[in-house]
């Protein structure tokens, strides 16, 4: 199919160590397939973005730290489960992977901070062994730089997430936070691929306070930061959301 269509390479959208939030953005979609999976594992981290400010996520030097090799850092377990992977296209030193990823067959990639993997396959192929609850190993990591917020931002988001989280404040209470914060998104905004946030605020208190649309790393910035004005350490991950079946291959 690659060969026939011959269409143009694929934007690395997602694989980047960076993004900037605009006023008005565009998404132009590509069909060039860049990995074939053998089931559909759920999401596939790519990147770790920690530090916000003004409008531009990046991935601080601390977390590109390597933490080591995969091998030597978690073992197998037995609920385990085998993913293989046909790589399409160069992925930029970059192995998409699930969360709970416990070890790589055909390839020896290094970890770094937010656990992910980088690397090439031996091969064209790979098959990795994922924890099926998708749980991420534990990690050193500094509370406080997970929490900052550009004051301007905070003033005007913290009364909003307040609001929707209510007065819990105890560390048991973070996920409930986030699904709260989550279906706020869920059930009052559209998705689409072009956005207009243009006005006199910032463009993530445009998007929430006008319920404007927008498309994937607007929302995931927004709840990110809503999230650190309640006390909730946060990050935000790229990467892929495979969702569709190939009706060729299966």
């Amino acid at each position: 199919e690659r060969l026939m269509v011959n269409q143009p390479k694929a934007a690395t959208t997602g694989l980047g160590d960076s993004v900037t939030l605009g006023t008005k953005s565009t998404i132009n979609p590509s069909r060039q397939p860049v990995l074939e999976l053998s089931q559909l594992p759920g999401l596939l981290r790519v990147n770790v973005m920690d530090v916000f400010n003004d409008n531009r996520w990046a991935t601080s030097a601390k977390l590109k730290a390597q933490l080591g090799q995969l091998d030597g850092l978690v073992q197998t377990g037995a609920a385990s489960r085998s993913i293989e992977m046909l790589f399409l296209d160069d992925l930029d030193n970059s192995i998409p992977s699930p969360a709970g990823t416990l070890g790589i067959q055909n390839a020896s990639p290094r970890v770094d901070g937010g656990w992910i993997l980088r690397g090439k396959p031996d091969g064209v192929a790979i098959t990795l062994l994922a924890d099926s609850d998708q749980a991420l190993p534990t990690e050193s990591i500094d509370r406080v730089d997970l929490l900052a917020v550009p004051d301007d931002l905070s003033t005007l988001l913290a009364p909003i997430a307040s609001r929707l989280t209510g007065d819990v404040s105890n560390v048991a209470s973070n996920l409930s936070k986030a699904k709260a914060i989550e279906a706020f998104f869920h059930n009052n905004f559209k998705y689409s691929l072009t956005t207009d946030l243009s006005g006199d605020k910032h463009p993530l208190v445009t998007l929430i306070e006008e319920r404007r649309p927008a498309y994937c790393i607007y929302f995931a910035s927004a709840m990110a930061l809503m999230l650190r004005t309640q006390g909730v350490p946060t990050r935000v991950v790229t990467g892929y959301a495979p969702g569709e079946v190939n009706a060729l291959t299966g």
